[in-house]
């Protein structure tokens, strides 16, 4: 990793409910890692994993982003026409 970049990790098990990010996990992590002098820049979102077809909640995830000035990406895997939230988002890849 870059010298000045660190990474939040995410456990499965802690962070993700059936394969979707969990939006007050994400709120709880960025207020740590602020709180400890980090500056999370970055939050990488999906419309439909590979795993589980699973929709992360790009609604409550792009409000979190706005909140602390964070760049919303959406890799955007299926269902791309039916995906209004994408509007919410900094960048997106269709995958």
């Amino acid at each position: 990793m870059p010298a000045g970049l660190h990474r939040i990790p995410q456990p499965f098990y802690f962070f993700f409910s059936r394969g979707r990010m969990i939006p007050a996990e994400l709120e709880r992590l960025i207020v740590r890692h602020r709180s400890e002098g980090h500056l999370p820049f970055f939050v990488n979102c999906t419309t439909g994993t590979t795993v589980y077809g699973a929709f992360d909640p790009i609604n409550s995830i792009a409000d979190i982003c706005e909140k602390y000035k964070i760049w919303l990406h959406i890799d955007v895997s299926i269902e791309f026409p039916r995906t209004p939230a994408i509007g919410l988002c900094d960048s997106w890849l269709l995958m």
